[in-house]
């Protein structure tokens, strides 16, 4: 079995790679995006701009960073030691990508800065799903504008309209929120707080 690539803390960018390593960056670049069900395996050596402070970072490895497809952030399911958490890979900067760790994420792998640490990501999905309430959906689908607007805004601002609306305790404070709801959308309203 071939060693996983290993990633370095940043300094200054290195030189392009050549050889072996150079191909999979290629491979990985003309694949196009990671595969869900095949994961990123890589090794690198975890850091922090604030020793044993907030957030650990590793830098993934070019070939690593080309496979995830998206020069963006990009959430992933990662396992480290047989711990899986969620977090997510950020651009840094130089065309890469890094993938943080939070103090408990850090705990639960038992690791620290500076240890090398064995990574296997795989590319998660963070979209939000939302359940409308009967009467929220009843008075969208009577009013257009509101309908309009509803299916205008991300699923995110979505759940904030829906939380909204369930976190009143009364039935009849639901129902005057239903109808504020879609008062708010006719008129452009994009999240409650608007």
């Amino acid at each position: 079995m071939a060693k996983a690539p290993v990633a370095k803390p940043p300094t200054a960018r290195s030189p392009p790679p050549k050889g072996r390593f150079a191909t999979l960056i290629e491979r990985a670049a003309k694949s196009g995006k990671a595969s869900k069900a095949d994961p990123l395996t890589f090794t690198a050596e975890l850091w922090s701009p604030m020793a044993g402070k907030g957030w650990t970072f590793a830098s993934l490895p070019a070939a690593s960073s080309a496979a995830l497809g998206k020069k963006g952030r990009v959430p992933v399911e990662a396992t480290v030691g047989g711990v899986k958490f969620r977090t997510s890979c950020f651009p840094d900067g130089d065309g890469g990508h890094r993938i943080q760790m939070n103090g408990a994420m850090r705990d639960a792998t038992g690791k620290a800065d500076g240890d090398l640490v064995e990574f296997s990501l795989k590319v998660a999905s963070d979209d939000v799903e939302v359940t409308v309430p009967p009467a929220l959906a009843k008075a969208l689908k009577a009013d257009k504008g509101a309908q309009g607007q509803w299916g205008s805004i991300t699923p995110k601002a979505r759940a904030e309209w829906v939380a909204w609306i369930a976190s009143a305790k009364q039935e009849e404070t639901r129902v005057a929120r239903t109808a504020k709801t879609v008062e708010r959308l006719r008129s452009g309203a994009k999240r409650p707080s608007d």
